[in-house]
């Protein structure tokens, strides 16, 4: 797991600078008097980057399968919509594979994806995430909780029935990544592939 891990947060800022390298490269584009050199370079940043990621993935996975046992608990997991691989070996390298987690909510804690409330006596302040646990699970659960609130039947209900309740965008999108996160944790747990009855549940 530690091999994982290392692999796992490679992979997450390799993919935050190509990000960024892509936005650049969109920004250069529509500069006026940009010398096609400089496009030249950014252009070479992303095919560099996008090499870099496709060969940790690789060694990421052929880490995963050396271990029969590993490697059969990722592929019943990778069987939630909306949840990849390489996600689940973020969330799996950044818990060493749950190791000292006892329960949903301590795990949802410590990805600093739980709900906090400010209140002060009779007044409701705002809603607020909490954000003080493990970043590196919070990244890895964003792009799949929007998509899944987009593309999944099921998730986008969710994500609908609470955003009717509350407006913010971002605490909708954070409780699909919640639901994810357990989802994930429960299936680990219990050596089994997804069935909707999880999800209905949560």
């Amino acid at each position: 797991m530690r091999e994982i891990k290392f692999l796992s947060r490679e992979y997450r800022e390799a993919k935050a600078k190509l990000v960024i390298t892509k936005n650049q490269l969109h920004a250069k584009e529509h500069s006026h008097g940009c010398p096609a050199s400089v496009i030249k370079r950014l252009k070479r940043q992303i095919t560099f980057l996008e090499t870099q990621l496709s060969e940790i993935e690789a060694e990421l996975r052929v880490t995963v399968m050396s271990d029969s046992l590993l490697n059969d608990k990722i592929v019943k997991i990778n069987t939630i919509p909306g949840i990849s691989f390489v996600t689940i070996i973020s969330i799996l390298a950044e818990t060493n594979a749950f190791a000292l987690v006892e329960n949903a909510k301590q795990l949802v804690s410590y990805a600093g994806l739980d709900i906090q409330h400010n209140q002060s006596g009779a007044k409701d302040g705002k809603t607020r995430i909490s954000k003080k646990g493990n970043s590196y699970i919070r990244n890895a659960l964003y792009l799949p909780a929007l998509c899944a609130s987009r593309h999944n039947p099921d998730m986008n209900a969710f994500y609908t029935r609470l955003s009717e309740r509350k407006p913010a965008k971002k605490i909708g999108i954070t409780a699909v990544a919640r639901k994810l996160l357990i989802l994930t944790y429960i299936l680990w747990k219990n050596d089994t592939e997804f069935e909707l009855a999880y999800e209905e549940s949560k």
